[in-house]
């Protein structure tokens, strides 16, 4: 018995309409032909079920609504991290000397 691989050709613009609520910084899309599941997608793409889930809100966490034509988002970009830069001053004071009242 042979898998059959279902090869996704990931985007970095959708080529397909895409649903509601999809990531805003996605920058990774498959385009999803008849055959296709969420699991299968995800595996593919590298990245967890929840994640897909959570890129993708309009599959409701079950893979439906799985449109054939639709791009998903399997990719965002993430948020870098800025650099705070600190900054230590280091002052030296003159000894002081306490005279006696």
């Amino acid at each position: 018995l042979l898998a059959m691989a279902l090869l996704l050709a990931r985007s970095t613009t959708p080529e397909g309409p895409t649903s509601l609520g999809i990531a805003s910084n996605c920058n990774s899309y498959v385009t999803i032909s008849d055959g296709n599941s969420c699991e299968a997608i995800a595996n593919q793409a590298g990245v967890t079920l929840e994640q897909f889930y959570q890129w993708n809100p309009s599959l409701q966490d079950s893979c439906a609504g799985l449109l054939v034509g639709y791009s998903y988002c399997v990719g965002v970009l993430e948020a870098s991290a800025t650099a705070t830069p600190s900054i230590t001053v280091q002052t030296t004071l003159p000894p002081t000397t306490l005279t006696p009242t």
